[in-house]
């Protein structure tokens, strides 16, 4: 049922994951920075400066996309949708229609016996709230093929009766499942997993995330204004030995 779930900012997952790597890659590369003012040693200028555009290349191949990307996460928390929990109930419902066959845990298909635990597991029954002997199991296998509902021996799950466990549901009340007297059974399952922590991202994190993308894209682009700097003093020191030579 997770995949039905629409969470907020869900379009800022994809660039999240990019702004992770594209900051992996900075703080990885930051240190090669320092290494470029360390004495070079045999190192020829001509290297030098070589080593020095590879790093202002490699500095703005990063800084640009993070800042890109930050771009589009505050555009992204600036357009936030309020969750649109339409498809969530829709395919609770379809799946519980489809697939449930039985009211009891290990008689039904693989779908059927999920929702038989997760009528117990999460205190909850059907998708919309039962109201009464007509609710969302009338359309299912279990009450129109075969099953103790299309006998008519029940009109809810025995799983879905107050205060029982994968030991004794069994024992239910034929006031809960057959008569559905009010009181008997559980609130809406749908009611229960909105209400349920979900995995959405929060707006703290989405700061935090802008914040160090931010952060890390203007180390790279420090970086690069200071090794761009170092190039020019390497042309500068270079053509200014060449010409004492030539003197």
């Amino acid at each position: 049922m997770d995949s039905f779930v629409s969470c907020s900012y869900d379009d800022a997952r994809e660039k999240i994951k990019t702004v992770l790597i594209l900051g992996c890659v900075s703080v990885a590369v930051s240190p090669l920075c320092l290494l470029l003012r360390l004495p070079t040693g045999k190192l020829e200028n001509a290297c030098l400066i070589t080593y020095y555009v590879l790093y202002v290349l490699l500095c703005l191949g990063i800084a640009v996309p993070l800042f890109i990307f930050t771009i589009q996460l505050l555009d992204s928390k600036t357009s936030k949708k309020p969750m649109d929990y339409g498809p969530l109930k829709k395919g609770m419902f379809n799946s519980l229609a489809q697939n449930f066959t039985s009211d009891e845990i290990t008689r039904g298909n693989t779908m059927s016996d999920r929702w038989n635990k997760f009528f117990i597991k999460y205190d909850c029954c059907a998708v919309n709230q039962v109201l009464g002997t007509t609710n969302d199991f009338d359309k299912t296998p279990w009450c129109t093929i075969s099953g103790s509902c299309q006998q008519t021996n029940s009109q809810i799950p025995k799983t879905c009766c107050k205060d029982v466990t994968e030991e004794d549901y069994v024992n239910a009340t034929s006031s809960c499942h057959a008569t559905v007297s009010a009181g008997s059974y559980k609130d809406s399952c749908f009611s229960r997993v909105i209400n349920l922590p979900n995995e959405s991202l929060k707006e703290y994190q989405i700061d935090m995330i802008i914040t160090c993308s931010l952060t890390l894209a203007v180390i790279m682009l420090a970086s690069f204004l200071h090794v761009l700097v170092l190039i020019f003093i390497s042309i500068f020191k270079r053509s200014e030995c060449c010409t004492k030579c030539c003197n």
